[in-house]
């Protein structure tokens, strides 16, 4: 995510920004401590992503693990989060057409290998739901036990119905675990996405973001539970996360301190939230038409209270050098401030393309 910041912006400062208002400043974070796939699902499709743009920039990649390797990702995305196959495809589309404009990768090796590379976690899924199920299509969610959750997920597809423009606002807009309330700084993606859109040279790359975003919320706003049961936040859509940061990189100069102020609130909302439990009941959540607008918060009304009340989540702090409560967080915040002081204290690259060149070595 830093080295296509900084690709784009050649910008250390505003590379370093960005990548820490994503990954410690939204969902990302408190979704990275736990096993749930959504975080695991969002570094296969943006690393994907990344070798694809890479592929555009630098057309003599020719390399049969290359080509393999983005194959094996995507496939990897798919059978760890099914509703994935949205953006997968859009991916596809994007590399299809890299390869359709460059002549040199007109042959059956680029699509052969990367057709391998997603077919072997498919038939590991495949084989799995056969010993698991009887039968190479059936899969866990067809499968399901409680009647409840077995009769939702059998509407529509796997539970997804047409899209709902209130659940669509509930999930951005509403204090309650709205994605712009808990992670403010990726308000100025809005205005980011504009200036991208106006770079005739990553248009394509500004749309294809877009399309990711914008189509996933909305089907994802057609979910029976979309707010993901027990969750600081509308969880499913944490794959799309890491896209915001190509829109944060065209954020016009002369608002980067604004775009400071809001990435340190969502950092340090997004701090609460991981130090003390992402299991938010979702009691609140499914009364939600009834509430007032800033009546419940996941963060301020449950997480934030978790912590007044000393009910911190085990980490490091707890664990190796026996600090208690709030003192215990004392070793996350050294090792980010550690971390930024060294960075800033290197001496800036003198070329923004040799730093890439050397990250697709």
């Amino acid at each position: 995510m830093y080295s296509l910041c900084l690709y784009l912006s050649k910008s250390r400062f505003r590379a370093y920004l960005v990548t820490l208002t994503i990954t410690l400043g939204t969902l990302y974070f408190p979704y990275s401590l736990t096993f749930f796939s959504h975080q695991f699902s969002s570094s296969l499709l943006f690393s994907a992503f990344f070798m694809l743009f890479l592929l555009k920039e630098r057309p003599e990649i020719r390399k049969n693990w290359y080509f393999f390797l983005i194959g094996l990702l995507l496939g990897w995305a798919l059978i760890s989060e099914y509703p994935t196959a949205v953006i997968i495809l859009t991916l596809l589309f994007y590399y299809f057409s890299i390869i359709w404009r460059n002549p040199t990768y007109r042959h059956f090796r680029p699509i052969g290998l990367t057709m391998l590379g997603g077919a072997i976690p498919v038939l590991l899924q495949m084989l799995y739901n056969k010993l698991c199920f009887g039968n190479f299509l059936s899969i866990g969610y067809t499968n399901l036990i409680d009647p409840f959750y077995s009769s939702a997920m059998g509407q529509g597809v796997m539970g997804i119905h047409w899209p709902n423009l209130k659940v669509l606002t509930y999930m951005t807009l509403h204090p309650n675990m709205g994605l712009f309330w808990e992670s403010p700084g990726l308000l100025f993606s809005i205005i980011g996405a504009g200036f991208m859109f106006l770079k005739r040279r990553y248009r394509y790359e500004a749309i294809l973001a877009m399309w990711v975003v914008g189509s996933y919320l909305v089907i994802m706003s057609g979910y029976y539970m979309w707010w993901g049961g027990w969750a600081l936040g509308p969880r499913h859509i944490v794959p799309v996360l890491p896209f915001f940061c190509v829109f944060l990189t065209f954020v016009p100069k002369r608002l980067t301190w604004p775009l400071v102020v809001l990435s340190l609130v969502s950092i340090g909302q997004m701090v609460i939230a991981a130090a003390s439990s992402i299991l938010v009941p979702d009691t609140m959540v499914l009364k939600i038409s009834t509430l007032d607008f800033f009546e419940f918060s996941s963060i301020y009304s449950f997480c934030l209270k978790q912590l007044v009340e000393g009910n911190f989540a085990p980490n490091l702090g707890h664990q190796f050098l026996g600090l208690k409560s709030w003192s215990s967080l004392i070793p996350l915040l050294v090792v980010i401030a550690g971390v930024t002081f060294f960075f800033f204290k290197n001496p800036m690259e003198t070329s923004h393309r040799r730093n890439f060149r050397s990250v697709s070595s």
